[in-house]
């Protein structure tokens, strides 16, 4: 059974990124989606962070390649998807962390 704590999905990228370019605007999007459609499901909220002006937070998350999505529930990160991604990829990504 899956944890109902509101769940946090921070995108980390930079601005010189090529393939985070459209990135935040995405992943907004589809976590909007999800709520509409997840009634009863753990709350999600989406965060964009500068992997450069944000360098030491960046580290303490491991963050390496990028862009870089982290889901984060309860302080814990409990899991990533590293790379440019879909909107469908991301939203089957919001489905598995979110789905009992």
């Amino acid at each position: 059974m899956k944890n109902n704590l509101p769940i946090t999905v921070t995108l980390w990228t930079t601005r010189w990124c090529g393939p985070g370019v459209g990135m935040p605007a995405l992943l907004q999007e589809t976590v909007m989606r999800h709520r509409c459609s997840n009634g009863g499901g753990p709350r999600i909220a989406a965060e964009i962070k500068d992997a450069d002006t944000d360098e030491a937070e960046a580290s303490e998350h491991h963050v390496h390649g990028l862009p870089q999505f982290i889901a984060r529930r309860g302080g814990q990160d409990i899991d990533r998807l590293v790379g440019a991604q879909t909107a469908l990829s991301i939203a089957r990504w919001l489905h598995e962390l979110t789905t009992p």
